[in-house]
């Protein structure tokens, strides 16, 4: 399973992986350098596909959640001929045809990696705009979406499980009020889909498929209430040293890799769940640069991406 370790074939066009950020709209106020952490790692990945002209080998979802979570849209669309006419176009009925099921997201972005760009990097985790209630469950509810979706309309063989990664950043517990919705009126609530269902399901849901890794990342102020996410991904042998040999042959500078922030990574790491709370990150920048490059060193090493000579991109100074 993918709780401990992480199986997958190679990625390819035909059938790629899919890299999956879920972030907590509350964190952006929280932490004044956590965005741009996030963002600038974001960008030295997506800068490497570009220069080794690696091309749509993985897909990139950048969802944003806060009391919900941006989702995947299952719409129709009409396709309608026209004919001109006395040179004015008449819509021609009888050529009307229906498209069923045409999906498309409300994701902050939703495209192969190579496709993100400066531009894309300087919008993102920029909104300021006062948010409250976080609902983990509608989040990890939307990545198991994402991921059937991924795997039954983008990879083209049943046979192939290429990569998926999904680094899940929370500013808060689980928001009990998020299982209730409201009634008309002011009727009171009632209980929805989410209610009497642990947060930990939706994981080992997840998680169930070989090839997903899962790496989150719970970010608070303080003693958040309500429902804690405790199942992820665990780190095996072989993740680790693969890590560490990426670090090797990404030319990571020394004083950013694990062996510089982990007294031994391999006794450390392996066998943990990928979960860090705020007290394994706080004040530690280069800490949490780190723990993104080991949540995303998969693709990097399934893409058989080339030595390059540019140092990773990282944090703009040294607290939070």
């Amino acid at each position: 399973m993918g709780t401990d370790g992480h199986v997958y074939d190679p990625p390819s066009s035909a059938n790629p992986g899919l890299l999956m950020f879920l972030v907590d709209k509350s964190l952006y106020n929280q932490h004044s350098n956590l965005m741009p952490i996030l963002r600038s790692q974001i960008t030295a990945i997506c800068q490497r596909f570009r220069d080794a002209n690696k091309r749509k080998l993985f897909r990139l979802i950048i969802c944003e959640f806060a009391n919900a979570a941006q989702s995947r849209n299952h719409v129709r669309r009409k396709e309608v001929t026209y004919e001109v006419i006395f040179g004015r176009p008449v819509r021609k009925l009888d050529k009307v045809k229906i498209y069923e099921g045409i999906d498309e997201s409300t994701y902050k972005f939703d495209r192969f990696v190579e496709d993100f760009n400066a531009t894309d990097g300087d919008s993102l985790f920029t909104d300021s705009t006062h948010v409250s209630g976080t609902n983990l469950k509608a989040a990890l509810s939307q990545a198991l979406n994402e991921v059937k979706y991924h795997l039954s309309s983008v990879v083209s063989s049943s046979n192939n499980k290429p990569p998926i990664s999904i680094l899940m950043f929370t500013g808060n517990h689980h928001d009990m009020a998020q299982d209730y919705s409201r009634l008309p009126g002011s009727m009171g609530r009632r209980r929805n889909d989410f209610h009497g269902v642990e947060v930990n399901e939706f994981a080992r849901k997840l998680l169930v498929h070989e090839n997903v890794l899962l790496g989150v990342f719970n970010i608070h102020g303080g003693d958040s209430v309500g429902q804690k996410l405790t199942v992820a991904t665990r780190f095996s042998e072989k993740m680790i040293e693969d890590a560490l040999s990426g670090e090797e042959r990404y030319a990571v500078p020394t004083n950013q890799r694990l062996t510089s922030i982990f007294n031994d990574p391999r006794k450390e790491l392996i066998g943990r769940p990928f979960i860090f709370d705020q007290r394994d990150i706080q004040f530690k920048p280069k800490f949490l640069a780190a723990l993104i490059r080991l949540g995303t060193s998969t693709i990097m090493q399934s893409s058989n991406l080339p030595d390059l000579s540019q140092s990773w991109e990282d944090e703009p100074g040294e607290d939070w």
